[in-house]
């Protein structure tokens, strides 16, 4: 959960403000028992807990789309993404690992899933203009037209919505330009 009291306007970003600040502030609770029980020990007596704590805190920043899952293979990823963190966080921080550093996929994949689509986009042109408006104007008075044809293939819908790296293959079919002799002058 994020602590770091920034808080943004909307319906989707006030509930999960909402649990934010729930979480913190048990979290931030705990810390202070933690604290008092540690002060207790120092002092001989017997504290909360019976025995001294260490907080050893490991905080990372995770991507938003781990957050927001509707399957069981982005929870997966989330799970294993907050323990390759933790486990980069103890190495950098000189913790050792009590258990074998077993590795887990972040990017799990068991349905292999294509999309495609093709757009075609065709109208008056002037490469002249800067403004639209009156490069679309110039464009239909003399008769110059520009189109083109894209085609966007997504290879691995899940990993393109759960991961921004992830990029589509696109390419143009057809591109011609039309113009009129007095366009050309």
């Amino acid at each position: 959960m994020s602590d770091k009291d920034e808080w943004q306007s909307g319906f989707v970003a006030t509930y999960f403000q909402i649990i934010e600040t729930a979480a913190v502030g048990n979290y931030r609770a705990i810390l202070k028992r933690i604290a008092k029980n540690t002060d207790a020990i120092a002092a001989a007596a017997s504290g909360e807990f019976g025995r001294h704590i260490g907080v050893k805190e490991l905080k990372a920043d995770i991507p938003l789309h781990y957050l927001i899952n509707f399957s069981r293979d982005p929870v997966a990823e989330a799970v294993n993404l907050g323990v390759e963190r933790a486990r980069e966080l103890c190495s950098d921080n000189q913790i050792a690992l009590a258990t074998a550093t077993t590795t887990y996929p972040t990017d799990i994949h068991e349905a292999h899933t294509k999309v495609s689509s093709t757009e075609e986009m065709k109208g008056f042109v002037s490469f002249d203009e800067t403004d639209y408006e009156t490069g679309y104007a110039r464009g239909k008075e003399n008769g110059s037209t520009i189109m083109f044809r894209l085609a966007i293939t997504v290879d691995g819908v899940n990993r393109f919505v759960t991961s921004p790296q992830h990029d589509t293959k696109g390419s143009t079919d057809t591109l011609s330009l039309m113009s009129s002799a007095a366009a050309c002058r």
